[in-house]
């Protein structure tokens, strides 16, 4: 289906044109019914006639769009009967010379370079005709009007052509692009995921590599169809939030992905200077259509003078949308969700101050049995189908990695909290 794109992308631009065009005619006859210069009913005739062949250069096109010299000879034909029109409508005062410009933008929108450049020296040659034959005029303002209206002919061959060249490049990237993701659908489809099947692996750190290989691969045509939408445009602009969240949530586990392949090769995060509230607002901008649907609010008490932490965004940003999710899921008839971040003075070993993020929810909390169990891998009080037990295991990972620490608590007045500390930049 992507493969002929390109073909209904022309053929689409074909048949806009051809209605574009009709409607043109009918309103020039339509403006000039009470000239005096219009001589009925041949110019109606005429005019019927030029539609008549643009109607079939769109067609010949459609029908034959290898054999661009025909629909490019229909083209210049139509120039021939917009000469015999303005003998019908004024002769070399007639205001229908505009017309030339027909034949020009047809050739720039539907055919190619070539074809535009003879058609273009056919208008200015059937203009120079018409005014050798029928021009009245002294030679010098007839060689200035043809000059003036060659240029403008020239002028806008040349814009029109370069705005179109532009536009059948981007459709030229974009039906690669689909034609790329095809193959990578028919490859993962002929592959049929063998990585998590065969039963041969021989240890953990090749299933993993060969699971997230296969998820990137998926990930891949996710996010390819979402920039090609955003590239042409969705039949909705309500659509486009919906498309840049399934973007940056697909990056997200782009990210996800590349951490565990990187941790399979035993490669380190890389720790740079970032802003905590930078992270929490990506993590909330990927989960704030979950939590709206779920009825929890938001509430943000953000510490505007915290310093920067030293640490991985894509790592802090996983970490926070693992407990804003586990938050989510304990307020299952709506609730509050809060984020506050404070500073707090250095310890007694630590020379740099400390930041701290906590994240609260209006939920039932945490019962005394799971709050010594939390952070233990596959410890989970959820339902087999819901959870594994391995967010928070992870959590408390990062939070290591960074140095820092990953604690949780009931607060007084109910509801859970986790608190991460981190040491600032």
């Amino acid at each position: 289906m992507w493969k002929t794109a390109s073909r209904e992308g022309e053929t689409g631009a074909s048949q806009k044109y051809e209605a574009i065009f009709c409607i043109f005619l009918v309103v020039i006859a339509f403006l000039f019914r009470d000239d005096a210069n219009f001589v009925y009913p041949q110019i109606l005739y005429l005019f019927f006639t030029l539609f008549l062949l643009n109607l079939w250069a769109g067609f010949s096109l459609r029908l034959w769009p290898e054999e661009s010299w025909l629909a490019a000879l229909i083209t210049l034909a139509n120039a021939a009967v917009i000469t015999v029109i303005l003998s019908y409508s004024g002769g070399e005062n007639s205001n229908l010379w505009v017309l030339y410009l027909l034949p020009i933008y047809t050739s720039s929108l539907l055919l190619g370079a070539r074809e535009t450049v003879w058609i273009t020296l056919g208008v200015i040659g059937f203009n120079a005709v018409y005014y050798y034959l029928w021009g009245r005029e002294p030679l010098e303002e007839t060689l200035f009007m043809l000059g003036l209206k060659s240029g403008i002919f020239a002028f806008a061959a040349a814009t029109t052509s370069r705005v179109a060249h532009r536009q059948r490049r981007a459709k030229q990237e974009l039906v690669q692009q689909r034609q790329q993701m095809e193959l990578l659908i028919d490859s993962m489809q002929s592959q049929g995921l063998n990585s998590m099947t065969t039963g041969k692996l021989a240890d953990v750190e090749l299933l993993t590599a060969g699971v997230a290989h296969d998820l990137n691969n998926a990930l891949l045509v996710i996010i390819g169809t979402s920039e090609l939408m955003f590239q042409e445009g969705p039949s909705s602009p309500n659509f486009k939030p919906d498309l840049q969240q399934i973007r940056q949530s697909s990056l997200f586990c782009k990210n996800i992905i590349a951490d565990l392949l990187g941790s399979v090769k035993e490669k380190e995060p890389k720790f740079v200077p970032c802003d905590i509230h930078d992270i929490l607002d990506a993590a909330l901008s990927l989960y704030e259509g979950v939590l709206a649907k779920s009825r929890v609010k938001i509430n943000k008490r953000f510490n505007e003078n915290l310093p920067k932490a030293s640490g991985s965004f894509p790592h802090l940003q996983r970490l926070f949308l693992n407990l804003i999710s586990n938050a989510r899921d304990s307020m299952k008839d709506g609730g509050v969700l809060t984020l506050r971040t404070e500073s707090a003075p250095a310890r007694a070993s630590q020379a740099s101050e400390w930041i701290q993020v906590a994240i609260e929810d209006t939920g039932p909390g945490i019962s005394k049995e799971a709050l010594g169990s939390l952070f233990k891998p596959f410890y989970t009080t959820k339902a087999p189908d819901k959870g594994m037990g391995i967010g928070l295991f992870l959590c408390r990972e990062i939070a290591k990695k960074h140095g820092g620490k990953l604690s949780a608590d009931n607060l007084p007045e109910g509801g859970a909290r986790f608190v991460l500390q981190l040491p600032a930049h």
